[in-house]
């Protein structure tokens, strides 16, 4: 696997998203449910820029490392009670994953499929309102560990 589509992978997940409504609400009712206030915390102007219609949050990024653009979607399965994330890079690359969110910590735990053959667990907390840090570790088949990052994003005033 090239490490140029590991980093690619790695660095869209972390950076891209949207929420979306859940099915069968209406975006005034989900943006302000204890779910879209959770994602809500992204809303704002981070490394990249997010852009807000609604109760749709729609996150991109652009990476400096290969000249490649992503987007991340995120929502909240109201049925299996678990957030859900699907990443998609313009060099064709995509992933899905699913995560909890624990209220008291602050924190996103996600696990994903970034190619096909590993798995990649982040966590993303934030320690206040314009602050979050997180990290990121992508395994092969065998478990080993091929790529890992961390980061700290701090919202833009």
């Amino acid at each position: 696997m090239s490490k140029r589509l590991i980093v690619a992978a790695a660095l869209v997940m972390v950076a891209a998203c949207a929420a979306l409504p859940a099915r069968g609400q209406a975006a005034e009712e989900f943006a302000n449910s204890a779910e879209g206030k959770v994602l809500g915390r992204y809303v704002g102007k981070w490394a990249s820029e997010v852009e807000v219609t609604g109760a749709d949050l729609q996150y991109k990024v652009k990476s400096t490392m290969d000249d490649s653009e992503s987007l991340h979607l995120f929502t909240y399965d109201a049925e299996q009670k678990v957030y859900r994330s699907w990443w998609f890079n313009s060099t064709g690359l995509n992933s899905s994953a699913s995560g909890t969110w624990d209220e008291a910590t602050k924190k996103f735990s996600w696990t994903g499929t970034p190619t096909s053959g590993t798995t990649a667990t982040w966590v993303e907390r934030f320690t206040d309102d314009d602050t979050r840090v997180g990290e990121l570790s992508i395994k092969d088949g065998d478990g080993k560990v091929v790529f890992g990052i961390k980061w700290k994003a701090v919202r833009k005033k």
